[in-house]
């Protein structure tokens, strides 16, 4: 009985210290659907008067089976095809009749538990401990669920778009890299579903075959490009090329590069440059010497998932240095971007980690660095999420105030105000109110009346 007690003691404070471990690992979970929550309305903003009320409209009006389907793929929003969103609008509104903004914005707010699942399957995967992997895992809930990338949610058409890319992308890279017979045509499927919400998804494509070469499976390689080029076939069917009006071609290298760290490193600056000018820049440049010094010692055979992620993070960043840096410096701290950001953060914890966590670093070292690891990551977390949800406060509010203006004269008021209170100088308020006129004259959209 002697013997026994102990045991029976050290299986106590063992569950309580996972028990710990979870609650604190639910913690930022839990605060960032409560304040989404919160703040959830379900009703038309901004760009969801084209992309979804526009959509559906036009979507309504055709007489067929294919030329609705053929909608679905030609539909274009300023430079952008949302095909995986408008399948998703299309099948609901035949389903029920009308658009439900508040099932869609559940929709792209809930991806983003898709995105930690993900993460969880492949960061400290091997560690055997489930108390001391929740603890290791701990700083990758609070870097993924906080508002610094509040823009992309409570928001139908961009957290349809924004969102899914980054988890059908990441999806099928888990499941590339599975070696279970069934994880292939997921993959492919996977990898077809994030072209089709946004073109970034395309860049998956040579590093998915960088990964299948060396098996010299043909039937898979040739399998995985054909995926790409029916989704490319699809993105380019009666694409039109649009150019933004205030972009500037004639950029320098040396501006490109400057956006291109400044977008890495975009977690820990706003567009206010606070706290720190070009404190982004700084963390950009510490990201890639990481992700190098990762290569050097062979991290991406121990965790593929995370280099080739992260890889794909890095070539994103490319792409949008190429065609966003002609806005301005400032567009790469846009706030939609950030959760690009926050998963190169992510990986350069999990490096870090792997380099200190071995025998010949002493204890009371490995503490030290975890816990201030930590603090930094949850003040970073606290301040994303006291900003992020005063966006979110400032968003719906002035979305509240435009509906009332318009519920007030429908005939000459438009739903839509900026969310700086200086008028809208394009034609976009005016469509606003008139697509939004006739959704709820059709009976396609009903105004909730507890806005």
């Amino acid at each position: 009985m002697e013997r026994i007690k102990p045991a029976l003691q050290k299986s106590k404070l063992s569950i309580v210290k996972r028990l710990t471990a979870l609650i604190f690992a639910l913690l930022p979970i839990v605060a960032f659907y409560a304040m989404l929550f919160r703040e959830m309305r379900s009703v038309p903003m901004f760009d969801d008067y084209q992309a979804v009320v526009s959509f559906v409209l036009i979507f309504k009006q055709l007489p067929s089976l294919g030329s609705k389907l053929l909608f679905i793929i030609a539909a274009q929003h300023d430079e952008y095809k949302l095909i995986f969103e408008h399948a998703i609008i299309a099948a609901q509104y035949s389903l029920t009749g009308h658009i439900s903004f508040g099932f869609l914005i559940l929709l792209g707010n809930l991806l983003v538990l898709g995105i930690a699942w993900l993460l969880w399957k492949n960061y400290f995967s091997d560690e055997k401990d489930l108390t001391r992997r929740i603890i290791l895992f701990l700083p990758i809930c609070y870097l993924l669920f906080q508002l610094n990338y509040v823009e992309n949610l409570d928001w139908a058409m961009c957290s349809l778009q924004t969102i899914p890319v980054l988890f059908f992308t990441l999806a099928s890279l888990h499941l590339l890299l599975s070696d279970k017979k069934w994880a292939f045509p997921l993959a492919c499927l996977c990898a077809w579903l994030g072209c089709l919400s946004s073109s970034n998804a395309f860049l998956i494509a040579p590093i998915g075959l960088f990964i299948l070469v060396p098996r010299r499976n043909w039937r898979q390689i040739s399998a995985w490009t054909v995926t790409f080029f029916v989704a490319l076939g699809m993105y380019l069917y009666r694409y039109i090329r649009i150019t933004r009006p205030n972009f500037d071609p004639h950029v320098f290298l040396y501006h490109k590069i400057g956006f291109y760290f400044s977008f890495l490193g975009s977690s820990v600056e706003n567009m206010h440059h606070f706290p720190i000018r070009n404190g982004s820049v700084v963390l950009g440049v510490l990201m890639i010497a990481i992700f190098c010094h990762s290569i050097l010692t062979g991290f991406y055979r121990k965790n593929p998932f995370a280099f080739y992620s992260t890889l794909w993070v890095l070539i994103t960043a490319i792409l949008v240095a190429q065609v966003r840096s002609g806005l301005g410096l400032d567009m790469s701290l846009a706030v939609r971007y950030k959760i690009y950001s926050d998963l190169v953060l992510i990986f350069c914890y999990a490096y870090v980690v792997a380099r200190i966590d071995t025998v010949s670093t002493p204890l009371g070292r490995k503490h030290l660095l975890y816990c201030s690891s930590l603090a930094l990551i949850v003040m970073l977390a606290a301040s994303s999420d006291y900003f992020g949800y005063k966006f979110l406060v400032k968003r719906q509010m002035r979305v509240e105030e435009g509906l009332n203006e318009y519920l007030a004269s429908p005939s000459t008021n438009p739903p839509m105000i900026s969310t700086t209170g200086e008028p809208i100088l394009s034609g976009e308020p005016a469509f606003a109110r008139t697509v939004l006129t006739q959704a709820i004259k059709r009976g396609i959209y009903i105004m909730p009346s507890d806005r």
